[in-house]
């Protein structure tokens, strides 16, 4: 992703991510950079085979059967018991049209799963979820 390089220069990079660039494997696995979030570099990607939506921050799925310290930092960034985006990442989204109109591009997809970064996956239902996840958006 652009900006890991400066982030990680122990690590040796021969190609970035681009939101411009198509990638060798564009049409079996579809990308789509997040906008609206300047500081951050979130892509997501699909895979139609499988129906199944590959994220790692834009949805956290953590589970609330955590330690009481855990469910205190849950309960604060509105990641108890619940598939959302948590506080930390909401604080940088900068122009909220341009990151809804990202997650309604990538709720055209025709979702069924939700691998995500953080947390259990989904198996079922992803696109239900998600839209769910994002009701704050038309609030």
């Amino acid at each position: 992703m652009p900006g890991f390089p400066k982030a990680h220069p122990e690590l040796r990079f021969h190609e970035l991510l681009s939101p411009d660039q198509p990638t060798p494997w564009e049409a079996e696995l579809p990308k789509l950079f997040i906008a609206g979030m300047p500081k951050l570099n979130e892509c997501v990607f699909f895979h139609p085979p499988t129906r199944s939506l590959i994220v790692a921050d834009l949805v956290f799925n953590l589970s609330a059967d955590q330690p009481l310290l855990g469910k205190l930092i849950l309960k604060v960034i509105a990641n108890y018991g619940k598939v959302t985006c948590s506080r930390l990442f909401r604080a940088f989204i900068k122009d909220r049209q341009a990151f809804g109109n990202s997650v309604e591009e990538v709720l055209g997809w025709d979702i069924e799963r939700v691998i995500v970064g953080h947390g259990e996956n989904l198996t079922q239902d992803g696109k239900q979820v998600l839209r769910q996840s994002f009701s704050w958006l038309t609030s």
